[in-house]
């Protein structure tokens, strides 16, 4: 699936049948493209991990080491093997670059 923008393809469309004389069939081709139905889409966030210095208490045990970090929520994954690309946190999209 491709989202776009309607507005834009409606201008665009009215705009081209307005230059190049073409009958609009009573507006169909502008109604299609207005009653469509349109999707609920939210942006991507994109972060990236960072290394970070931290102190984590958990179960009466202090763990003080470098981390990485999401730099967009500061949720550390101790423990994590490999970086993921997003973050189980925030959600965020990570960037492909290695943490370091």
């Amino acid at each position: 699936m491709r989202m776009i923008d309607k507005d834009a393809l409606l201008a665009d469309i009215e705009k081209t049948i307005a230059e190049s004389g073409c009958v609009n069939h009573e507006g169909e081709i502008v109604d299609c493209i207005e009653y469509a139905p349109a999707v609920d889409a939210v942006p991507v966030v994109r972060g990236e991990w960072i290394q970070k210095h931290h102190i984590i208490s958990l179960n009466n045990m202090t763990l003080t080491g470098t981390y990485p970090t999401c730099n967009l929520c500061d949720y550390a994954e101790v423990g994590m093997a490999k970086n993921t690309n997003y973050c189980p946190n925030c959600g965020a999209k990570m960037e492909d670059r290695p943490c370091g």
